[in-house]
């Protein structure tokens, strides 16, 4: 973990120094999906307190504010889905980008290494350095990145709006997530690792 922020920490300098604006726009379509969601999430209760409960019982109720709310709702989520491709599509950009740098980089620190580093490392750690790690960095910026981005999101969303619709659930709900943590970070205490198998016996 100690290794791991400094680590991210430089590969966001690499990406920002390089693509500021454009993962400013990535952060701002996140937010427009994250609202898109959480208003579908929400429609439903206004759906039933709002559109359906008023038409019970009418003889001729009228359905043409319910089919706007409808048509609303559904253009909420086309820009919801718009803006998820539009950001992913970005993140895709912007990692090839940023992996086109690093790779420039490493190359150009290699060139400086001396003859004997050739000799003592084997070909195919080398070239791993440009596959496999560079590829882990792809995973890195093109997916832990966003995905880190819009979960974060959405729990500040999604814990506003529980406390705008009904105090007493919300502070519920937060008692009984830190009752599940607890039991949790217990029980994974006090489970033991495996013991170890036995040595072979020895037949001589």
């Amino acid at each position: 973990m100690k290794d791991l922020m400094p680590l991210m920490g430089r590969v966001m300098g690499v990406m920002l120094r390089e693509y500021m604006g454009q993962f400013c726009l990535v952060v701002a379509l996140i937010l427009i999906a994250a609202f898109a969601t959480l208003r579908g999430t929400l429609f439903m209760r206004e759906l039933v307190d709002v559109y359906i409960k008023p038409m019970i019982g009418v003889e001729s109720p009228d359905f043409g504010p319910l089919a706007q709310a409808l048509l609303r709702l559904a253009l909420v989520y086309l820009a919801g889905l718009l803006c998820s491709y539009g950001y992913n599509l970005l993140m895709a950009v912007i990692s090839q980008g940023t992996l086109k740098k690093i790779r420039i980089q490493l190359f150009s620190k290699m060139e400086s290494l001396p003859i004997r580093y050739f000799d003592t490392t084997p070909h195919g750690d080398i070239m791993s350095v440009y596959t496999n790690d560079v590829d882990t960095l792809r995973q890195l910026i093109g997916q832990t990145i966003p995905q880190l981005v819009n979960s974060s999101v959405t729990i500040v969303i999604t814990f506003i709006s529980m406390v705008c619709l009904n105090i007493p659930l919300t502070v519920l709900t937060l008692c009984m997530v830190a009752v599940m943590l607890l039991a949790a970070s217990k029980l994974g205490g006090r489970s033991s690792p495996s013991p170890a198998p036995p040595s072979p016996t020895r037949l001589y």
